[in-house]
């Protein structure tokens, strides 16, 4: 172990198999986006295209990196869940095992979202008259965000193959996670194209935002 000129602790590169592991999110994202663009062409009603962007939120949100298994410090320091008093971001961050963590408070608010996604009433949305060319247009919406989607999965993807240290790779995975959530989530189109507000859904949102951004913190930000 070295230290930054900032003179912090700075690991060695990071494992392959996590830069291999965050590769595959990003392509298994990109992967999602087409499908959900492909799907989009097969939809004929409003019910089924809120049910799609439901759906493929619920998706998005579990693909989401936060896993011990995508985080370079448990593979430097916990292999075997043997020696997690040594890990760096333990020593800053709570142990993750231990329940009053920043990680348990992160995955609780996480959980908290996809309840939150899975439970909002469909209802409010064929409750509402809408323009005859409303469908069209929704759907151009989120397939326009399906490719932004793709676009910053492949950011993503082409950042991670270039990553130097491990704490490079929490703070590119914290701002992945945070672009998904704020601002790539289909149902999330559906909602303001539709001008339907759930409160629970949008509390769970943030709180699941403030913890992404507590996640991780160092003295750079990730940069393109």
């Amino acid at each position: 172990m070295s230290l930054n000129q900032n003179g912090n602790s700075n690991l060695s590169d990071p494992p392959n198999r996590i830069i291999e592991a965050l590769e595959d999110v990003a392509s298994r994202y990109a992967e999602l986006a087409k499908n959900l663009q492909a799907d989009l062409n097969e939809v004929q009603s409003k019910k089924d295209i809120i049910e799609l962007a439901e759906s493929f939120t619920v998706e998005m949100l579990a693909y989401l990196p936060l896993s011990q298994f995508y985080c370079p410090f448990c593979s430097l320091h916990n292999p075997e869940c043997q020696s997690c008093q040594d890990c760096h971001y333990g020593a800053k961050y709570g142990i993750c095992t231990q329940k009053d963590s920043l990680y348990s408070q992160v995955v609780d608010a996480h959980y908290h979202l996809v309840d939150a996604v899975q439970n909002i009433d469909l209802e409010k949305f064929s409750s509402k008259e809408y323009s005859p060319t409303f469908l069209e247009e929704l759907k151009t919406d989120i397939f326009k965000h399906a490719d932004q989607l793709i676009d910053r999965s492949s950011k993503f993807q082409h950042q991670v193959a270039t990553i130097e240290s491990p704490e490079r790779m929490m703070t590119l995975k914290r701002e992945f996670m945070i672009d998904l959530v704020r601002g790539l989530l289909p149902l999330d189109r559906a909602c303001n194209h539709c001008g339907v507000e759930f409160h629970e859904l949008f509390e769970a949102k943030e709180k699941a935002l403030e913890g992404l951004s507590l996640y991780w913190i160092n003295d750079y930000a990730a940069t393109a």
